[in-house]
């Protein structure tokens, strides 16, 4: 099915494969994305048929589990290479390349081996799990069935076709970094502070730009790629004092992930099982300025409470409209929400805490997990569910308008998480993969004990997420704001080991 073209050191290369990337790598990132939600939703299609859902079932539980882990780690691709973060990465990551002074050619070649190194491992990672999956549905479904034509004949062909693209590139970044493939060892065996000047063969003469994966013949490059470029390096060492190179390193080791990056919050850690889209927010900043800054002027109500009923917050703002009190300044009104959303955030942790019977010391390193993407939706729930968070404007006269800024609070949130989380919380704990599995095990014991109670009153229920009549059960017993948190973790529950 799948077919894998190799790059040899001269020649014509076949640049037609490669024309999918001339818009770069995040466009086609995305496209493969959407290719791979297609082939999960096609597991919940009408297509398969009742029969061969029995014959796979085991199987369609680890393709599910396999496939939403693929779009995490393809998501999580996507906001690392785009160019504002790529480029970041590279100037952090600049003394574990090259010491003396930065230029332009020097951050182009970093991009490029930053390309190179994880596109390596997703490729690795979903060579072997989608082959995993293939493997499970022809070993079980007829070759005649249209399931079997639609997911492995036309999705999955699919997939593995844009997959061996990718590896074309690969090839292709190799050959113009000529990188010693020693680094590629430590990288599977999770040696994450490696210095990369032991392994690189930058070249001055070259200039380095994503472009040249487009040129036919790089044969040049191996003539080029000579020991001069291990002489240049000593050369830079003389223009920088060994001790001066060992301070500036330690001062970009101070620099984490764990960090706002514009719009960008990342708090993703140094594995796989810390680093997917859970540990990412982001939010809109034109939205925020082209919308929710308005929210802010001619206020007069803001619903800052955390449990009236609708009714009662309906006769608050008549009242206080028929008033005609005076606008709430805008600034005033921004700072108010503000303080408002401190509380907010205070409360719904405090709430996870109780519930979940976690240990104060360990509530801060519970949320770090729980990722700042689950605890927005949870905050979102929140304001839906009892009315509140709304902020009252007149935009016209005797005409009122409430609006929820939610892009607004996703930044706030940001400040709030580096105070409450991130600086609560050493790198050392957050990458502590028994920790990890502990805190989670806290909502698996609530979850398994709801089941439990399930199936004593409905024993011929599924007590599954995927079982509607289960999950209202469940949220009548946790509450709908905590849906959330159980969706973040259920497909991992089954990695752990049972309570």
């Amino acid at each position: 099915m799948e077919e894998i073209h190799q790059f040899g050191a001269g020649g014509k290369q076949k640049i037609e494969e490669l024309a999918d990337f001339k818009n770069g790598i995040v466009p086609f990132m995305e496209k493969f994305l959407e290719n791979i939600r297609m082939l999960y939703a096609l597991l919940y299609s009408n297509i398969i048929t009742d029969s061969e859902k029995k014959t796979l079932f085991d199987e369609i539980k680890e393709i599910d589990f396999i496939l939403k882990e693929i779009q995490n780690r393809t998501r999580n691709l996507i906001i690392e290479f785009t160019k504002e973060n790529i480029e970041s990465e590279a100037r952090r990551s600049y003394y574990s390349f090259f010491q003396g002074n930065p230029d332009d050619n020097k951050y182009n070649y970093i991009i490029l081996t930053i390309y190179s190194l994880k596109l390596r491992e997703y490729y690795d990672y979903l060579y072997l799990h989608l082959s995993s999956i293939k493997n499970k549905v022809i070993q079980k479904i007829s070759d005649k069935s249209q399931f079997y034509f639609q997911f492995i004949e036309v999705y999955l062909k699919t997939i593995f076709i844009k997959l061996s693209k990718i590896f074309l590139l690969l090839e292709k970044l190799n050959l113009i970094l000529n990188i010693d493939k020693e680094i590629f060892k430590l990288i599977k065996s999770k040696k994450t502070q490696i210095l990369y000047q032991n392994y690189i063969r930058y070249n001055p003469q070259i200039k380095y730009r994503f472009s040249l994966i487009f040129a036919e013949d790089l044969s040049e490059f191996q003539e080029k790629q000579t020991t001069e470029s291990v002489q240049i390096k000593k050369e830079e060492e003389k223009t920088l004092p060994k001790k001066e190179i060992k301070k500036e390193v330690k001062q970009e080791n101070v620099i984490t992930k764990s960090s706002i990056r514009n719009n960008i919050l990342d708090t993703s850690g140094n594995h796989i099982w810390n680093s997917s889209m859970y540990y990412f927010l982001s939010y809109d900043p034109q939205k925020i300025k082209r919308e929710e800054e308005e929210c802010f002027q001619n206020v007069f109500y803001i619903d800052n409470h955390l449990g009236a009923t609708e009714e009662k917050n309906r006769s608050e703002v008549i009242r206080t409209f028929l008033k005609k009190e005076k606008i709430i300044p805008s600034d005033e009104a921004k700072e108010k929400y503000k303080n408002f959303l401190n509380i907010l955030f205070q409360l719904n942790k405090d709430i996870l805490i109780f519930n979940f019977q976690i240990e104060e010391n360990e509530s801060a390193l519970f949320l770090y997990h729980l990722g700042p993407l689950a605890f927005f939706d949870i905050i979102k729930k929140y304001l839906l569910n009892l009315q509140t968070g709304g902020i009252h404007q007149i935009i016209k006269k005797n005409t009122i308008r409430k609006v929820i800024p939610l892009e607004f609070i996703k930044k706030h949130l940001f400040e709030w998480w580096i105070d409450e989380v991130m600086e609560k919380t050493s790198s050392e704990l957050r990458n502590n993969y028994e920790i990890y599995v502990k805190l989670a095990s806290y909502i698996q014991r609530v979850i398994f004990r709801i089941q439990k109670e399930f199936l004593t009153k409905f024993p011929s229920e599924s007590a599954i997420y995927e079982n509607p009549n289960f999950r209202t059960f469940l949220e009548q017993k946790i509450g709908p704001v905590n849906i959330a948190l159980v969706h973040r973790y259920w497909n991992l529950f089954k990695t752990f080991p049972s309570i």
